[in-house]
Order: C-alpha cells, then structure tokens, then sequence
C-alpha cells in the first residue's frame, strides 16, 4: 500500500477548502455579469480570477485519488456510505431544526447513496471501475498509455469543453472526467520524470498562468457579450492543466505531520456537510447577504474565515463518525463470533 505523505494529505484539505470558496463566489453570488464589472471593475475582477484559482478544487481531489489509486473493497464501500448518510442526514437534521426548509425529494435522494450530491455518484462509478483502470495502468506501456491520455483529452476538448458539452461530459461533473484524471494522475506518477522534474516555482508558474488565461478569456467574453467564454468548466484543459501544476507543486514539499493527517482523514465530510440539502441553501442564502452588506476588502477575509471555521465543524463531526463507526464494526465483529 502507497504510503500518502503530509503534503498530498494537506493538499487534500486544501482542494476541500476550495471546493467551498468557489460555492462561496459563482454559485452563491451567482457569475459576474457585464453590468456588475463595468459598475464595480475590481470586485468583478477579483471575483473572477477567485474562481478561476479555486476552480481547480475537485480536480484535485481526483488526481489524488488517481496518484494513490483506488483499491476497493466492500468495507470501504460500507464506510464510504455510512459516512455520507451519518454526515448528510445529520445536517439536514440540524437545518430543520432551525428552521430551514428541506423538500421530501432532496431527503430521499440522500437516502439513496447520497444521489442528492452530484460528486457522489460519480465517485461511485469510478470507485467500481478502479480495478479495471489499475490493471491497464500496470499492463499498458508507456506508448500506449499516452496515445489513451492523448485522444481522451482531445474527445473532452471537442465535445466537452470546446463545443460546450455535446458528448455528455457534463462540463467535468461526471465519471467520464473523473475517469481521464485518474488515468492522467497515474501516467504522471508512473511515466512523468521529465514533467516532475521541474522545480516548484515552475509548477507555480505553470499554476498562475493556466489560470491567468481563463481569466483573460472570461473578461473579454463579458466586454463582447459572449456569455458563453466566461463560462467555469472542470474539463477545460486549462483547469486541467492549472490541476496538475498545484497539483505538482505540493509532490515537492515532502514532510509528515500527524495533524495534518489527523485532519485531513476528514476531509471529505466537509464536502459533505455544506453541500447536504438544506445547508447548501442556507449557505448560498449566509453568503450572498454577506457580500451585500460588506465591502469587497472586507469579504475575502471573512469568506475565508468563515470557510475554516465551517470545515472545522464537519471534521470534527466526522470524528464522531468514525467513533460510532468503529463501534459498528466490533459489534459486527461480536456477533460474527
């Protein structure tokens, strides 16, 4: 078994944490429109450039999904759903406590593996065609693993990305992204010396400037009225590309910290909490008085702030999971006895 060093396990924290920031931004606030940009250019600006930085979130989660690879088994199966019901149905729970209105059909659907949360199906379908993506991954030479990378990306450009998603790729919230990350994660751990070879500050250019040429494409799709270019998509090879130069930047800055393991054995609750039926509006609705009420120098700190503090809160809820889910397994294992 690959043993996962602090710095992919802060990484992992981090592509969480971003994964909030942008549903603090684009979905709360909703997309930056011509009229916002030319009424108040620097806040309009910021918000762009915030979202493409963090855009990267979900992404990242996979390629580290991919860099480790995925071995499963029903154990993990089990957790994975008992962690997505005791963190879900606790939330919604809590939200209608205080008042929050939960409708039946998003109660249901999180009964059903967790269908309420786009990622989670999608995650599913990977999880079960791990095994077969691992054996092409050890069996596959390096030629023929590149020539897979190569038309996958090209098919994705063309009929996901470029054509606005006439292939079904669901703009990258879907296996079929997932499974070109994974694949991508693993040829790069496994074939990638000359791009791994590159020093940190490299990869953080690379990071910057994958970024800045979305940005400069959203802008100028504002000033001509081209909805369209200012468009967020997980499969555009430029989120893609900025993915991996992060990505790569963290494979650097080897180190061990049991906290940052501790915390981030967590990691995915956060995703979890705030996205559950009830909370993601409730969420959206907290973000969007926010921003009305403050000034833009004053909202970034605070949206930062109050991010930490809500994935504190789901990973310490999950702490509390993983107790009652180890108290399942022995008593499991009692009655097996």
């Amino acid at each position: 078994m690959n043993r996962r060093n602090s710095n992919f396990e802060l990484l992992r924290l981090v592509a969480m944490m971003l994964v909030m920031l942008v549903h603090a931004n684009y979905l709360s606030l909703g997309n930056v429109t011509q009229a916002e940009l030319f009424a108040t250019p620097w806040t309009g600006f910021v918000r762009i450039v915030c979202e493409q930085l963090c855009i990267v979130s979900v992404n990242l989660f996979i390629l580290l999904s991919g860099w480790f690879g995925i071995r499963p088994t029903v154990k993990k199966f089990a957790s994975l759903i008992f962690q997505i019901l005791f963190i879900g149905l606790i939330t919604v729970e809590i939200c209608r406590y205080i008042g929050v209105e939960v409708s039946p059909r998003s109660f249901n659907d999180l009964l059903y593996f967790g269908a309420c949360y786009w990622f989670v199906p999608a995650y599913f379908i990977l999880f079960g065609l791990a095994p077969v993506l691992n054996s092409y991954c050890e069996h596959a030479t390096k030629r023929q693993f590149a020539t897979l990378l190569a038309g996958f990306f090209v098919l994705e450009m063309l009929f996901g990305w470029l054509t606005y998603d006439y292939g079904n790729y669901e703009r990258g919230y879907s296996a079929l992204s997932f499974i070109g990350l994974y694949l991508l994660a693993q040829y790069i751990r496994r074939h990638g010396e000359r791009l791994r070879s590159l020093k940190w500050w490299q990869h953080l250019l690379c990071y910057l400037l994958f970024t800045a040429i979305p940005v400069a494409i959203s802008l100028f799709g504002l000033y001509t009225k081209n909805k369209e270019l200012g468009a967020t998509m997980y499969c555009s090879l430029f989120v893609i590309a900025a993915s991996v130069s992060l990505f790569l930047v963290f494979d650097k800055f080897r180190f061990e910290s049991k906290a940052v393991n501790w915390l981030a054995s967590s990691a995915f609750a956060i995703y979890l909490l705030h996205q559950a039926p009830g909370a993601m509006e409730l969420y959206k609705e907290f973000f969007n008085t926010a921003y009305e009420r403050m000034n833009g120098v004053l909202f970034i700190p605070f949206v930062i702030a109050t991010t930490l503090i809500i994935g504190l809160a789901s990973i310490l809820l999950d702490k509390l999971r993983m107790v009652v889910w180890n108290g399942v397994l022995k008593v499991k294992e009692i009655v097996i006895k």
